[in-house]
């Protein structure tokens, strides 16, 4: 419990398991010590269903089978995540994800410099990134093109103006390169036909 009393809870459902770059999202960057962490969608490794609340002691106050939802574990995720988690023991895995991130956070930034007249603003660290666009049109325009050279890339926000990045953690950086040259192909296609996006 924080200081004036406050449950902190941090929702790493998308973010957690090494998505910024560490395990949980806000290790490296934030000064907290969260009294319940919530993590799901990448944590059984292969996109089987599974979600996990990790809760301090004193909040552990609900009897067996008492808590129940929508993703609690069948076998074949639990073998899965097992084997996911099993990756963080390895601490090259740890350094490999981190030089990852690093290549990716360049790919981004070069690709938004390049094309600033249709990308305004980038969102996000570690593996996940978001392109933001003029509009949802353009976004979607883009996120299509990019399906049609083999890359998946949707779009997301309020006015689904963002393409959202999320490479494998474990991707091979000739691979992460070659979703990027997709990128760019799509961004290109985009900026040389302006008129029928806007």
């Amino acid at each position: 419990m924080g200081e004036q009393g406050i449950v902190v809870i941090v929702d790493d459902i998308q973010v957690g398991c090494g998505r910024t770059g560490r395990f949980f999202s806000f290790e490296g960057c934030y000064d907290i010590k969260p009294d319940i962490i919530c993590l799901s969608k990448s944590l059984s490794g292969l996109g089987f269903p599974l979600s996990l609340v990790l809760l301090k002691a004193d909040y552990d106050v609900l009897p067996p089978a008492a808590h129940t939802g929508t993703f609690r574990s069948n076998n074949l995720a639990l073998v899965a995540a097992l084997r996911a988690l099993q990756f963080w023991t390895d601490a090259e895995f740890g350094d490999r994800l981190t030089q990852t991130c690093e290549i990716f956070a360049a790919e981004v930034a070069s690709l938004s410099r390049r094309h600033e007249d249709i990308i305004t603003g980038i969102r996000g660290r570690g593996m996940i990134r978001g392109l933001q666009f003029r509009n949802g049109d353009l976004a979607g325009a883009v996120s299509e093109r990019a399906f049609s050279l083999g890359l998946l890339c949707e779009t997301c926000g309020k006015d689904r103006d963002t393409i959202k990045l999320l490479p494998p953690l474990n991707v091979p950086i000739a691979i992460l390169k070659r979703g990027m040259l997709a990128l760019e192909s799509a961004l290109d296609h985009a900026a040389e036909h302006p008129s029928a996006l806007c």
